[in-house]
């Protein structure tokens, strides 16, 4: 080669030979190979830790473990266990699996503290060998720590000893939070509420205890420890301490529990505006004395024994003897409810809509927030306009509603459209139409656009 002539080799048991140079190529080759996969091989252990990494950014649920092995694990890198509770059909497991679960700052907090696990709570034709295997685990969890609602966080120690819990799909700050608190004892659910149990908590953190055990779904223990705050600590205070220290949130969701024995409900009937101020709700005293002469006086003589009297009551005789021991304001607003449960058990509508229009002009209607106006349109619609043939009736359905049509909501469209048939089963049909093409302009609905139809046609729109 290059003008010289190659020695040749002869390859043992060939019958050809192969030039020294091309042989030597060759393992040059080779060798220009060998450390090409060399270096290939390096980068790829360099860089499929980073790869993973990139992958899991966010949250890293182990896979393929045992129960056992998970606990082995966390008390190896002395670590807490979080079990993300989820099922298949849940919307917001997989929005926090997207979002929450997913952000590099969930990860490296969680990662860092914490040994975490899915458990899927359903069961599908599809599941997998590792979900099938954790079938009995899942049964387990579920019934142990009552989880009814998806997802459901749960935190253990590395002993595997529950420590906390929360619910429903959060934003991711809020998830840092609840992490936040599985490790501490001071907001951990479990150790606050092995506390309580062992008698070692104190009256002054049992009324936010009580809301919480409520809202983590457990309502009778919550009734309990609430029932014990007011025997045994709020009985025993003066009217002055009381005031001073009285948790509104926990009044507002616990004074069902009252007796008109309890020192507390004297406060509240005798000082009622000064309550309603402290809990920061107009009408609180009013419903919690109704609540009380309800319980007390009216259920045991029309619902003895929680089944309804057959016979009409003597309702005269009944508001006697309760006026003996209470204000006659609070004596008419629990008769007129009761007199509305019990026409309602009956389907007497005549009764039922005359004492609705009743309530509205003697104790007026409740409006404040979205859900008070909810609620009274509805009372209007159901009960007004469907069942009542009575002008004054009527008239009484379409003023509510004239002021309720003037508050900005996201249901607007809902209102106009109650005034507006309110209006043409009064006879007003120009101002009825006018209404309810407004009603469509804001937000189209196939019921309402029939009723449009119908009033045009001068048809009635409550059949």
């Amino acid at each position: 080669m290059c003008g010289k002539t190659a020695s040749t080799v002869r390859r043992r048991g060939a019958g050809a030979s192969v030039p020294v140079s091309t042989l030597q190529l060759d393992l040059h080759s080779t060798q220009i190979k060998n450390v090409h996969m060399k270096k290939i091989i390096l980068l790829i252990e360099i860089c499929l830790p980073l790869f993973v990494c990139a992958q899991e950014k966010g949250v890293h649920f182990e896979k393929g473990l045992s129960w056992q092995q998970i606990l082995g694990k966390a008390k190896a890198e002395n670590k807490y266990i979080f079990i993300d509770c989820f099922a298949t059909w849940c919307g917001p497991c997989k929005q926090m699996d997207k979002t929450v679960y997913a952000a590099k700052g969930v990860g490296e907090y969680i990662n860092a503290r914490f040994i975490s696990i899915k458990v899927q709570m359903d069961s599908t034709q599809i599941d997998s060998p590792e979900v099938l295997e954790w079938y009995g685990d899942a049964k387990m969890i579920q019934r142990t720590y009552q989880v009814n609602v998806m997802p459901t966080y749960l935190f253990f120690s590395s002993e595997g000893q529950i420590m906390h819990r929360e619910s429903g799909a959060v934003p991711d700050s809020i998830f840092l939070k609840v992490a936040q608190h599985a490790m501490d004892p001071k907001h951990q659910y479990y150790t606050r509420l092995k506390k309580y149990r062992m008698g070692q908590m104190s009256y002054q953190e049992m009324p936010r205890f009580a809301i919480l055990v409520k809202e983590k779904g457990d309502m009778k223990f919550a009734d309990t420890i609430a029932a014990n705050y007011f025997h045994n600590y709020l009985d025993k205070l003066n009217e002055r301490e009381f005031n001073r220290i009285i948790d509104a949130d926990f009044m507002i969701s616990f004074g069902f529990l009252l007796s008109s024995k309890d020192n507390v409900f004297n406060w509240i009937y005798n000082d009622g505006k000064v309550v309603d101020n402290l809990v920061k709700s107009k009408n609180y005293s009013r419903n919690v004395i109704e609540h009380i002469i309800t319980v007390e006086e009216i259920n045991p003589v029309l619902w003895p024994n929680n089944k309804s009297i057959e016979e009409k009551p003597d309702w005269d005789k009944l508001m006697m003897s309760i006026k003996l021991k209470y204000n006659k304001v609070f004596v008419d607003l629990a008769l007129v409810d009761a007199r509305l449960k019990w026409y309602s058990e009956k389907s007497d509508w005549p009764e039922i809509t005359k004492y609705t229009v009743k309530k509205i002009h003697e104790f007026g209607v409740d409006t404040i927030g979205i859900l008070g106006k909810i609620v009274t349109n509805n009372l209007v619609y159901l009960v007004i306009f469907e069942h009542s043939t009575k002008k004054q009736e009527i008239h009484t359905g379409i003023q509510v509603m004239k002021e309720l049509v003037k508050e900005e909501s996201g249901f607007q469209a809902g209102f106009m459209d109650t005034y507006a048939n309110l209006l043409y089963k009064a006879g007003r049909i120009r101002k009825a139409l006018e209404w309810e093409k407004r009603a469509l302009k804001l937000e189209y609905d196939k019921e309402a656009a029939q009723n449009l139809e119908k009033m045009k046609r001068h048809a009635p729109t409550w059949q």
